[in-house]
């Protein structure tokens, strides 16, 4: 898994170099996101192969007890949410590097016709022509 974000990161490293222009966050602002998603996906995963493979801490530091299937330990818990967060970061960040928002944008607008895509002052489509 570990790998598989790292190689995520340099894709997106790479890429925003060579395809996004603008600022500073502009350009790179997607591979931060890949970054953060990186560390905090993996942070439940890391601390569960310490605590429970090598015995660090153990067993004072377990992340679950009573046979939860879900960590019900303050630090699990922590644990487990950013786990969830590190993935929102990552569809953020993959959305912004593949520019797919606007893809689906302009597909939407092939098929639904110019007509019928407004958008709005605040910058959201609506389908309803209002």
């Amino acid at each position: 898994m570990g790998i598989i974000f790292t190689n995520m990161t340099q894709w997106c490293y790479s890429k925003a170099k060579a395809t996004r222009s603008g600022t500073h966050w502009q350009i790179f602002g997607p591979v931060y996101y890949v970054a953060i998603a990186t560390v905090t996906s993996l942070m439940f995963p890391i601390a569960t192969l310490f605590i429970y493979v090598g015995k660090v801490g153990y067993p004072g530091s377990k992340m679950w007890t009573g046979g939860s299937f879900f960590p019900n330990k303050p630090h699990g818990i922590i644990l487990y949410i950013l786990k969830f967060v590190g993935t929102g970061f990552l569809m953020v960040a993959v959305a912004q590097i593949t520019n797919l928002h606007t893809k689906i944008i302009n597909k939407w607008r092939i098929i639904r016709g110019q007509k019928e895509v407004q958008v709005t002052d605040g910058g959201s489509a609506c389908g309803a022509g209002g």
